[in-house]
């Protein structure tokens, strides 16, 4: 008996299962991503007949014959993009898939599984497999101001911690990839620049508060007080003592 779970939207489905389901030969007008998490399994996409097992994926173009039979009980996930997407887009190499890619594409079959948010999902699964292709809609362009905005959202509520661009990323359900991409382009500067940029601009309300180096430095996650006159340094072009004395 196989257990399922399906997550459909309108332009991309969800399916993660588990069991020994045997596949017949069929053929689909979407693109499919799938994943062999566990177990192997022997798969056929079109005239090419190949064993998969532990973290193997494999992609299957619109109107391609497929099946799939089971060696061992196994668990997958699916990820299918629906036309006109799924017909735009080209196979690429999946035996050749860095390892990051693969836990990357299982943290967002995780996070949409949770989330439900499809532009998110789609958006993010396209920077994943094919990241020179460019965006083709005034969508795409509207969810990456919305992963931006987010982005923004997050670091002003996390100025006080030792900020991580992949904390970000993990936090908005988006590939660290896709957002430092999309960040940059938005804002003309990197998400790390931006973050020291930001805890800068409020050391420096904090200085002309009348708080100490060492309080603000703590407060806006420094690893030092010295750190954070290093990064001040960079950033202003003068040190925090010649700041204060200027600006008094």
């Amino acid at each position: 008996m196989e257990n399922i779970v399906f997550i459909p939207r309108k332009s991309v489905e969800l399916v993660i299962g588990a069991g020994n389901r045997t596949f017949h030969t069929q053929t689909h007008k979407s693109f499919f991503i799938g994943m062999i998490k566990t177990g192997r399994v022997k798969l056929r996409v079109g005239n090419d007949i190949r064993e998969l097992s532990n973290g193997m994926c494999y992609m299957v173009p619109p109107d391609t014959e497929t099946s799939m039979c089971p060696v061992t009980p196994y668990h997958y996930l699916t990820v299918c993009l629906k036309s006109p997407l799924g017909g735009s887009l080209e196979a690429v190499n999946c035996t050749s898939l860095a390892y990051n890619t693969v836990t990357e594409f299982c943290r967002l079959c995780d996070a949409f599984l949770h989330t439900g948010d499809e532009n998110i999902f789609v958006t993010s699964i396209l920077s994943l497999f094919w990241p020179e292709r460019p965006s083709v809609s005034t969508e795409d362009k509207k969810t990456k101001t919305e992963f931006v905005s987010e982005a923004i959202r997050y670091i002003e509520t996390h100025l006080s911690e030792d900020v991580m661009v992949k904390d970000i990323a993990k936090a908005i359900y988006i590939s660290q990839f896709h957002m430092c991409r999309s960040f940059k382009d938005q804002m003309r500067v990197s998400p790390k620049q931006y973050i020291l940029q930001e805890k800068i601009r409020m050391v420096k309300k904090g200085l002309l508060s009348g708080e100490s180096s060492a309080a603000l430095s703590a407060e806006f996650g420094f690893s030092s007080q010295s750190h954070m006159g290093s990064v001040f340094r960079r950033l202003m072009s003068i040190s925090v003592s010649d700041y204060l004395k200027n600006v008094r």
